[in-house]
């Protein structure tokens, strides 16, 4: 799917620049640009429709918290491990938040590059951000904070936005 969009974008930035040139002379160019980004727009709502559907119908099932509870069993095995061991890192593909309702109803606090409360925005630095504490009696030895994690969505997310050269996370 991710591939069919960045192909289907590419044809269209294509097609809108190739629109420019004043020797252009295909008449239906313009409506072709024009169909071509509401069938873009329509299959991107379409996929984001079809995950929020499926976390609607997660929300409303009767073995809701049958469900949370193995999510919260699952996270919180690894991710409470010794403050000494090296950070959890979790890898999705999926667009869905799942893995980000289990994290919040464990307690379990995910840094995810996003920097912020309201509108968070992407950071794509490499810049190693991390939540530490240090031990009483124990001087310039700071130790990993327990329930944290690293969480990595490769594809991004259903609540992830483009603004003005920005990527943001909106509830």
């Amino acid at each position: 799917f991710e591939d069919q969009i960045r192909v289907a974008n590419e044809l269209l930035r294509g097609l809108q620049h190739y629109g420019l040139i004043p020797q252009t002379s295909i008449p239906t160019l313009q409506k072709d640009v024009e169909d071509l980004e509401k069938a873009i727009s329509g299959a991107l709502y379409q996929l984001a429709s079809s995950i929020l559907e499926v976390e609607r119908k997660i929300i409303a099932s009767s073995q809701r918290e049958k469900g949370f509870e193995y999510l919260v069993n699952f996270l919180m095995s690894p991710a409470s491990r010794s403050g000494t061991r090296d950070r959890l890192q979790i890898f999705t593909t999926n667009y869905d938040r799942i893995i980000e309702a289990g994290a919040e109803a464990a307690g379990l606090h995910l840094i995810d590059r996003f920097v912020g409360n309201l509108a968070p925005v992407f950071r794509s630095s490499r810049l190693s951000i991390d939540m530490h504490y240090n031990p009483p009696g124990i001087r310039g030895e700071p130790r990993f904070l327990e329930g944290v994690a690293r969480f990595t969505k490769l594809h991004g997310s259903v609540d992830w936005v483009y603004v003005d050269r920005d990527i943001r996370r909106m509830g």
